[in-house]
């Protein structure tokens, strides 16, 4: 049985872009929630090598001027990636 953390790790693809969306909303109460609903998504990222990157991440989506600054933040980042269940049942 998976964990929450697994769980909510699965869904991920699912989740980012409606809270995303949120962040994006008129209401200034929208998007401090959203936002802080994905950072609190996003500590379920199990992937040491973009744990670092996850606030410049949230930042883009909060501030699409920073994506070159963070795609050359994360290209100039060697990855080393671990294989999990999770990860090979998407396949």
């Amino acid at each position: 049985m998976l964990s929450a953390g697994e769980q909510v790790n699965t869904l991920m693809p699912q989740i980012v872009p409606q809270v995303a969306a949120m962040m994006w909303e008129m209401k200034q109460e929208v998007k401090d929630a959203a936002s802080a609903c994905l950072e609190e998504v996003c500590g379920c990222i199990d992937n040491r090598d973009i744990e670092p990157f996850i606030p410049a991440m949230i930042s883009c989506i909060q501030h699409p001027e920073e994506v070159q600054e963070c795609v050359h933040l994360l290209g100039a980042k060697p990855l080393h990636f671990s294989i999990s269940a999770t990860r090979v049942a998407h396949c």
